[in-house]
């Protein structure tokens, strides 16, 4: 039964991969004319053969063919019976499969269903040549049915009849033909569904759909795929009424996710579409819904300036991590009964009544007031500390930038109150102060003592840490190391003096493939023994692996996540830079 299930799978991958065709046009049927219009998702490959095609000669892809890991994987046994699948199929069809996708698959193919345990999902693949279609459904029943006898199984190919259409039962799985057309589902409703929008007794179906046709309209053109999903029952759901109520219990999931959360709970529909420009792989994700109706969450998260969402990433030296992105720390007091629920409020009220002596004298609210709402966060290497004695384990340092609106009052308080919070950690510890002079900038910060030992500390961890702050203008920086708050310090004073102030995404978050790179390099010993340990290899062929792996990262741009949030959109894109750049400009 294992291996028949494995077989399935196998086939269903192929019938998948056989969807790649072309995008539909005038000639072609569309395979949404077979969904039913009560669908609460639909995932489209438009264009799957060239997808396939491009993405398999991206030199990125080719190099991490060549990994010798992937490598391994590769000539796992459920690859390899795939490629005999697929060699087996090119051989009784009389064509490559090229020609086969084009021939079975070229209107493309749409999967579509409804949500919940055992919903009924249905897939249509569109052909162009029926003949073809025809026979590669007789040849995969008949390939299914010796290895069901082959492996002795119980399980039988039933055939029946519906509406004057032939349909074929395989456990649970149901296929049926009409025309250049494939049906496949895990349901015989919804295969009575899909024919009957065949034969006209059922008429609305997804092609129709007005909420679909407006979701192409908001991505991207010629997407290689693309998803649509109905928000309607998802808020109807107990799960979806608690998440997107305001406010929710879930104080966490305000502050991390209320600007996100809030767009989710008033569109009606979210979509996204995957598209291929050059070496940029992006996913694109939109809704409907934007600033214009916005609850409490949206002010915390987005607020109104449509020009400037978010400042410019900070990128100095060694890089792998750079975050802008906005949020408003004054709406937490301003704003605390439309955003805390009611256990949680008492409790930050109470927390702000008692922050006199934490920060100097200044009660929390008005430390949170004095904040802007531009935050940034930089993550770069650092291959060595500042400490003779070295950690065992290496991280990389890190600094946390707010942008302050009233900075003489938030550097006092907080400065208070991590002054405080060095000479409690003193005595267990060791940290001294230390002050240092940089671009005209006072750098407070803390080293730990060499001389004493922490039984507490294994692998002397505290070795990779400097901590510090220092205010540059309205921006204050709190710092893992001095010497990237210096970095920092040059970054900013460059940076008050250049006329860009920012970008119109309140959200904007990159990794750079070169930061990671070296990250990589620095902690190549780490990594050669673990390939060892691993893979059971020696010496010289994991470092082999371990130095093709940082070439292949060297190779590769960025990873960008970003939104944007529009009056009357939401947008949210996810892209991969596949080549190396390093041009602002392009990214």
């Amino acid at each position: 039964m294992r291996r028949y299930r494995l077989f399935s799978a196998g086939l269903v991958a192929l019938l998948v991969v056989a969807a790649s065709g072309h995008a539909d046009s005038p000639k072609t049927l569309s395979p949404l004319r077979l969904l039913p219009a009560e669908s609460h998702f639909l995932i489209q490959i438009h264009d799957p053969r060239r997808f396939v095609e491009r993405t398999y000669k991206l030199d990125a892809v080719e190099k991490l063919q060549k990994l010798s890991a992937v490598k391994e994987q590769l000539d796992a046994t459920t690859p390899r019976r795939l490629r005999q699948l697929l060699a087996y199929f090119e051989k009784k069809l009389g064509a490559k499969y090229p020609q086969l996708l084009d021939d079975i698959a070229g209107g493309g193919i749409a999967i579509a269903g409804t949500f919940g345990d055992k919903a009924p999902a249905l897939l249509v693949m569109q052909g162009t040549d029926e003949k073809r279609v025809e026979k590669f459904l007789a040849e995969a029943l008949e390939v299914l049915e010796g290895e069901l006898k082959r492996q002795e199984s119980k399980e039988k190919i039933a055939k029946g009849t519906y509406e004057g259409v032939v349909g074929h039962k395989i456990g649970d799985l149901f296929i049926a033909r009409v025309g250049a057309t494939l049906i496949a589902s895990n349901h015989k409703d919804a295969m009575a569904k899909a024919i009957r929008l065949h034969t006209g007794k059922d008429e609305k179906s997804l092609l129709d759909h007005t909420s679909v046709i407006e979701s192409r309209k908001t991505l991207p053109t010629s997407p290689l795929a693309s998803v649509w999903i109905d928000m309607k029952p998802v808020h109807a759901s107990p799960a979806g009424k608690s998440l997107y109520a305001s406010p929710r219990d879930d104080l966490n999931l305000t502050i991390l996710f209320g600007g996100y959360l809030d767009i989710l709970g008033r569109t009606p529909f979210v979509c996204a579409a995957l598209t291929l420009d050059k070496d940029d792989l992006t996913l694109s994700i939109r809704a409907p819904r934007g600033r214009a109706g916005s609850g409490p969450d949206n002010a915390l998260h987005v607020g109104m300036d449509l020009e400037i969402g978010s400042r410019p990433l900070l990128e100095p030296k060694g890089v792998l991590y750079s975050s802008s992105y906005y949020f408003d720390f004054a709406k937490l007091w301003s704003d605390r009964v439309k955003l805390f629920p009611k256990g949680t409020l008492k409790g930050f009220e109470e927390a702000n009544k008692n922050s006199l002596l934490v920060f100097g004298g200044v009660r929390l609210e008005k430390v949170l007031e004095a904040t802007a709402p531009y935050q940034r966060i930089v993550v770069v290497n650092a291959p060595k500390t500042p400490y003779t004695r070295q950690p065992i384990t290496r991280f990389p340092a890190f600094a946390f930038i707010p942008e302050l609106k009233n900075p003489e009052r938030f550097a006092s308080a907080v400065g208070t109150s991590l002054r405080f919070a060095a000479l409690a950690l003193t005595g267990q510890f060791g940290m001294k102060s230390v002050e240092t002079k940089h671009a005209g900038h006072t750098i407070v910060g803390y080293r730990f003592d060499e001389k004493i030992d922490n039984n507490n500390d294994i692998g002397d961890v505290r070795f990779n840490f400097e901590p510090c702050f220092v205010r540059v203008g309205n921006q204050f920086v709190f710092c893992s190391t001095i010497g990237l708050c210096k970095e920092l310090v040059d970054l900013l004073v460059a940076e008050q003096k250049a006329p860009s102030k920012g970008r119109p995404e309140t959200g904007r978050n990159r990794l750079f493939a070169s930061g990671i790179a070296q990250f990589l390099t620095d902690n190549q010993d780490q990594l050669i023994t673990q390939a060892i340990l691993d893979q059971a290899v020696d010496p010289a062929e994991a470092k082999a692996q371990v130095a093709q792996t940082i070439r292949l990262v060297e190779s590769l741009g960025s990873f960008t996540l970003s939104s944007l949030f529009e009056a009357k959109q939401f947008r949210y894109d996810i892209k991969l830079r596949l080549s190396k750049d390093t041009s602002e400009a392009r990214r």
